[in-house]
């Protein structure tokens, strides 16, 4: 029988049981808490994805900081103090089965357990540019870029380097990138027209929106790099085309985790690596593997492959490309760079 979803629950909705009682059960320096959920909605409807609010109370009643419970340490098995419990929706009546553990604490002396109750719809906000930012089309193929009576002219297979506070799980990436490099440039991406983007992160290759990404945050460094000849001869429309059709065709290729990786292990990575190590990093040709690219190596990639610019004195030779071989390379000129910070933006321009 098909049953409509619960359009609103509270924590009375589901019949909860424990196993072992209100008081958790010890497992060496973890416990484990275990029981059962069966939905007991009145409006006979199907409780989507439930959840249960946990409540630790010590031997006075009074309540436990779920996040303290391995004393100093936070306790890294708990989220909070809401645990999921389901990945698919309960019909009416049904049973489903629960377990979670944390690190033990002498202080627990007793459990509570009751379902989440459903949370109000968040009001997600459109991505806003800072207050007089503007993106004007010149051409197929330029666009201008202009703020507080300063402007540059950007176009498509600009590089543009992010040396700004990097978000969710890139963060890890991003730091130890501008860790062994020495700078402050840690994302490459090759820049399309009407603030898209075309970039390597994590988990795959996508294309997206400055606006989405950078300007709508609080602090923002981005920096529009145009790559020139070694002869000095500027791009051009057709150059840049080929560049940014390259990257496109590696829109849903993997993230290339362990080439990332690497900057770790080669020879100017961290210090005091087996030699051996740092030798299988710095000997592989990152590179020649288009299956999945990280960011610097896709921009160089575009370039590269799809125009035949190189952006180092020999790209054959070139074993890896950071955003710092991009941002210290002679074969680019600086075009501007946009900066947040705490919420007030600059535009710089030459």
């Amino acid at each position: 029988m098909h049953y409509p979803i619960c359009e609103n629950w509270d924590e009375n909705v589901c019949e909860i049981k424990l196993d072992k009682g209100a008081k958790p059960e010890k497992q060496g320096n973890f416990f484990r808490v275990q029981g059962s959920v069966k939905n007991v909605h009145a409006d006979n409807c199907n409780l989507p994805h439930i959840r249960l609010d946990v409540s630790f109370f010590d031997k006075k009643g009074k309540p436990l900081d779920v996040g303290v419970l391995g004393e100093e340490e936070e306790n890294v098995n708990l989220r909070g103090n809401v645990v999921h419990v389901s990945d698919r929706a309960i019909s009416p009546n049904e049973t489903t089965f629960f377990k979670f553990e944390g690190i033990w604490n002498d202080m627990i002396e007793k459990v509570e357990v009751k379902t989440h109750p459903k949370e109000e719809r968040l009001l997600l906000l459109a991505p806003s540019v800072p207050a007089g930012l503007e993106l004007t089309p010149i051409n197929s193929w330029q666009d201008r870029i202009s703020f507080e009576g300063k402007s540059a002219v950007i176009q498509r297979g600009d590089i543009v380097l992010d040396a700004g506070p990097a978000q969710g799980v890139i963060r890890v990436f991003s730091a130890m990138i501008a860790m062994v490099t020495n700078c402050p440039y840690h994302h490459a991406m090759v820049y399309d027209c009407g603030w898209n983007v075309v970039h390597a992160t994590w988990p795959k290759v996508e294309r997206n929106s400055l606006e989405n990404l950078y300007l709508n945050q609080p602090d923002a460094v981005l920096t529009w790099v145009r790559p020139k000849y070694k002869n000095g001869k500027a791009v051009t429309e057709a150059d840049a085309k080929k560049a940014l059709a390259f990257a496109s065709k590696q829109i849903g290729c993997d993230y290339d985790i362990i080439a990332n990786a690497g900057f770790l292990f080669r020879a100017d990575g961290l210090p005091g690596m087996p030699l051996e190590i740092e030798k299988l990093f710095q000997e592989r040709n990152w590179l020649a593997d288009h299956s999945k690219w990280h960011c610097s190596e896709l921009a160089g990639g575009a370039w590269w492959l799809g125009a035949g610019l190189e952006l180092v004195e020999d790209m054959r030779q070139k074993d890896f490309l950071s955003p710092a071989d991009i941002y210290t390379s002679f074969y680019h000129d600086i075009v501007c760079s946009f900066v947040i910070k705490d919420g007030k933006a600059k535009l710089y321009t030459k």
